[in-house]
Formats: C-alpha cells, sequence, structure tokens
C-alpha cells in the first residue's frame, strides 16, 4: 500500500497535498476546471493536469479567463505526486455538451471506448464542471480484505459479483446488498481481477494468475478450471454463451470453448497507434455501457488513496448526468444494473450500491470554450 504524507496551507488559501509515487509529478486540479497553469512563469498547461516538474521549489500561478491570478509556493520532491487543489472564483458558462466532444482525432488526451458506436473518443470524461460529494450509498457492500478491481451484475439483476485482490469472488444480493456466498482462488498473487456472467446468468467466470475457472452462481460451487493460459487480465462471454475469451500475455486473446474451457483459438492482436488508449490525465480505470448503450459511466482516480472520481453521460444527447468525487480512493469497477436503475462502483475494498435517481445533478454550466 502507498503511504501517505499531507500537508495543507490556510483555508483561504490553495491546498496542497504529497503522495508517494514511482514518479516525480504536479497534480494541478482547479475548481472549475480549465484554468491556465504557469511554472515559475513559463506556462506549463492547462486544469486539471498531471504534469511532468523538475525537483525544488516553485511558483504555481493559475488564471481562469482573466480573473485575478493565484500563485502558490509548492515544494515537489523526487517519486511523489504533488497535488494542488485551488478554488477559483469564476465560473464557465455553456452547456454541458460542450464537454463531450464527438469528434475524433482532436488533439489532446483521450479514452477511447468501446463498443457504441464502435471506435469513438471521449475527451475530458470527468466532463468541465467541479465535482459534487459522493451521495450517500443505498447500500454498503463490505467484506473484501484488499482493494476490489471489479464488479458485475447477473443478467437479470439480482446478484452483484466483485472481484477482489484478496483472491476472492464475493457474490451480493441486489439491492440489500447481503452476501450469497465467498468464492475464493488460492493460486494468484494478484487476486481476481475480472469477473463475467454467462448471458443466461448460469455461470460465472473469472480469472486470477493463469487461471479462468467457472463458478455456479447459485450455489457458489466451483464447476471447472483452466489450463495455465498466460497471465490473464480480462474475460467476456461471446452472446450465445458459448465461447470465452480471455485477455492473456501481451496483445493476445485467447478463445475457449465455455463448457470445456479447452482453448481453440489465439487471436495476436494490437491496436494500431492511432487507436492507443491514451486516458486522462486523471487516468480513467473503468468505463460500462447501460445494457442499452444509453448511458456511459467513467470511473478512476490519479493516485489509489486521493479522491477518486466518477461520471456518468447520457450517450445520446452527449449530456453529463453526474460527476462526484468518491472519498474512499480510485474507482476500480463500475457497472449499471440491467434497469439501469442501480449504479455499482467499487473504491478501495469497499462496493457502493446507488439508486441512478439519487446521483447529483450537475450545475448547469459546461465547458470552458477552446476557442
Amino acid at each position: 500500500m502507498f503511504a501517505v504524507g499531507l500537508v495543507r496551507v490556510v483555508a483561504a488559501d490553495p491546498t496542497v497535498e504529497t503522495f508517494r509515487a514511482r514518479s516525480t509529478r504536479l497534480f494541478v486540479e482547479t475548481r472549475p476546471p480549465g484554468a491556465r497553469v504557469e511554472l515559475d512563469g513559463r506556462l506549463l498547461g492547462f486544469s486539471d493536469g498531471l504534469f511532468r516538474v523538475p525537483n525544488g521549489t516553485h511558483t504555481i500561478t493559475v488564471e481562469w479567463d482573466g480573473q485575478p491570478r493565484k500563485r502558490q509556493e509548492v515544494q515537489i520532491q523526487g517519486k511523489r505526486i504533488t497535488r494542488l487543489l485551488v478554488e477559483l472564483d469564476a465560473r464557465p458558462s455553456g452547456g454541458s455538451a460542450a464537454a463531450f466532444p464527438s469528434a475524433v482525432g482532436v488533439s489532446g488526451q483521450f479514452l477511447l471506448v468501446q463498443p457504441r458506436p464502435r471506435y469513438s473518443v471521449l475527451n475530458l470524461p470527468w466532463g468541465s464542471v467541479s465535482p459534487a460529494e459522493e451521495p450517500a450509498a443505498d447500500a454498503t457492500l463490505e467484506g473484501h480484505k484488499d482493494q476490489v478491481n471489479w464488479v458485475e451484475f447477473s443478467p437479470d439483476g439480482r446478484i452483484l459479483a466483485s472481484a477482489g485482490a484478496d483472491n476472492t469472488v464475493r457474490l451480493w444480493s441486489v439491492p440489500s446488498g447481503k452476501p450469497r456466498h465467498v468464492l475464493t482462488v488460492d493460486d494468484s498473487r494478484l487476486g481476481v481481477y475480472c469477473v463475467a456472467f454467462s448471458p443466461g446468468g448460469k455461470r460465472l467466470a473469472c480469472c486470477a494468475g493463469r487461471i479462468v475457472r467457472l463458478w455456479d452462481p447459485e450455489t457458489g460451487s466451483l464447476l471447472l478450471t483452466s489450463g495455465d493460459l498466460g497471465a490473464t487480465r480480462s474475460v467476456a462471454f461471446s452472446a450465445d454463451g458459448k465461447t470465452l475469451a480471455v485477455a492473456t500475455d501481451g496483445d493476445n486473446v485467447t478463445l475457449c470453448d465455455a463448457d470445456s474451457l479447452r482453448v481453440h483459438s489465439i487471436l495476436r492482436t494490437k491496436l494500431p497507434t492511432e487507436e492507443v488508449l491514451l486516458g486522462h490525465d486523471d487516468s480513467v480505470r473503468r468505463v460500462a455501457y447501460s445494457s442499452d448503450g444509453s448511458l456511459l459511466a467513467c470511473g478512476g482516480g490519479w493516485h489509489p488513496q486521493a479522491p477518486g472520481r466518477l461520471t456518468v453521460w447520457d450517450t445520446s444527447t452527449a449530456s453529463l448526468l453526474t460527476s462526484f468525487e468518491t472519498r474512499g480512493g480510485c474507482v476500480r469497477g463500475v457497472a449499471f444494473s440491467p434497469d439501469a436503475k442501480i449504479l455499482a462502483y467499487a473504491t478501495g475494498n469497499t462496493v457502493k450500491l446507488v439508486a441512478m435517481a439519487r446521483l447529483p445533478k450537475p450545475e448547469a454550466r459546461g465547458a470552458r470554450g477552446k476557442g
């Protein structure tokens, strides 16, 4: 786990926090986003942004559309991420749809999402409004001993499966959140990374380490175990439930017979350079569509112990429906119930269920125009 060191300045001033990391970065976050950021008088970029900066003491200047500049002296330390949060008086104008460009190939930081349409690019997946407070959960699902990596609803919406780094898959009743079964894997250093229900909901696949397992979600019994497939990352059933696709070493996708888990082919695939998943500065870690494709959720965060972010978009109108911070850390799992009335998301070792109708609405203000 990461240890966290925290330094706070006077409440009226910008807030400075530091987090241990593998590299040296400065994360500048402003509310609202879209402010010009300077490092020692030179343009660094625009908020919200994660920037490479040299060690030492620097003066960070933030300016938004001609408003009075705000300056903060920041000590940058090696192998730490320093977060500077600045509350601005300015408020952008315009509709929230401006934060959801539909054009492909616009310069900047992008997230590539699938499958509706087959390839589309979402710029600023967090939107350009300040996030709301996290809503109170309708149910909080506790039991995992380590971070939750994935959440998935059964096709009928009665069961939620969560995959954890503690080598367990936990099954929960929806909407009560009561535990049903704990499925244990004992041979993976990295825990269970992904789960998937078969189209009929009769089987649950999970990938952990180099092996895929099939379980009966009603009884919690183990049905099948694959051989060594290589390092597994993700798993999904075909629409007819006959084939199981497993993302494995490198750029490979291993296709298995869903009834026997025997490998029948391996696809060696690599995205063209123009389709590389770049992600947003806040590091989008999970995306999920509703069953009818009308909603898209983006969850993530820029550090495991820093506040995470979750947004939901209406894909037909390109409008931001909700944007809020998650107090438990970055979002590592997100899923809609089949009827799209419940949103499940995972932060840390906890899963939360929130009714879609209770999610906070963004303020009636949108992206800053980019000219």
